[in-house]
């Protein structure tokens, strides 16, 4: 019985972190989520590759092409008048490389609900 109760906590717990997420999202960022929905990203997280998403200035997403020879993709979510909302994918290998890589890009990643 005090496992289950244990495991009951621990659900209620991650539900209200999850509410408490979505909560301070801003409006933009729940219209990416949405879009970012139709993508079945609970098989990339189990193999080589790892993706992130989040948002960046659009004048650091125009630059993104120029970047065609390095080892990740992405795809636009979402855009207004200021910033972009992306998933990137790479491999887990060169995951530390491309955090830093599009931090110096101003692109502030969004922890997914």
């Amino acid at each position: 019985m005090k496992k289950i109760l244990q495991q009951a906590e621990a659900v209620c717990d991650k539900n209200v972190a999850i509410a408490t997420t979505i909560s301070t999202l801003h409006k933009d960022d729940k219209i990416a989520l949405e879009n970012l929905q139709s993508y079945p990203l609970d098989e990339l997280d189990e193999g080589f590759i790892t993706f992130k998403f989040g948002r960046m200035p659009l004048n650091s997403f125009q630059k993104l092409t120029l970047y065609h020879s390095e080892e990740f993709v992405f795809t636009e979510l979402h855009r207004n008048k200021h910033n972009a909302w992306i998933i990137y994918v790479c491999l887990k290998s060169k995951e530390e490389h491309f955090a830093e890589f599009f931090e110096s890009m101003y692109f502030e990643p969004i922890t997914i609900p």
